[in-house]
């Protein structure tokens, strides 16, 4: 790209520069998402999961006395919540049901085949215990 700049003195002064401009194409990223199992998820919104500070879901959508006392699956698309460098997500367990600890484990996000973040520790969350996660894209 080629820059003239011309002032309005007499004569006239003229300056020209010679400047390149690169645009690359935007990094394709796939698509994210986001699996763990949660131990007694039982509740209607009992978790809430947001990431940078955007709320993802809460879980479960319906009361599921099936999960009550045992690990169950879950996974989610978060691609549209996902930044380029530092991502934080935290679950936080609802006010509603705190007698009854509840925990993650086996955390993962992936994109495609490819695992960007994994944590298979056994994490209590709680009233009074959150659980923030980071992972860097």
């Amino acid at each position: 790209m080629v820059f003239t700049v011309k002032d309005s003195a007499s004569p006239q002064n003229t300056q020209t520069m010679s400047q390149t401009i690169t645009v690359s194409a935007p990094v394709s990223s796939g698509t994210y998402t986001l699996s763990w199992q949660g131990y007694d998820w039982d509740g209607g919104g009992e978790e809430t999961i947001t990431l940078n500070g955007h709320l993802v879901a809460r879980l479960p959508s319906a009361n599921s006395p099936q999960n009550a006392g045992v690990w169950a699956s879950f996974s989610l698309n978060i691609t549209a919540y996902v930044v380029k460098g530092t991502n934080t997500l935290t679950f936080t367990h609802a006010g509603w049901d705190c007698g009854t600890s509840d925990n993650v484990r086996n955390l993962q996000v992936t994109s495609g085949t490819t695992v960007i973040y994994s944590n298979p520790t056994v994490s209590p969350l709680s009233c009074t215990q959150s659980l923030t996660y980071t992972f860097s894209i």
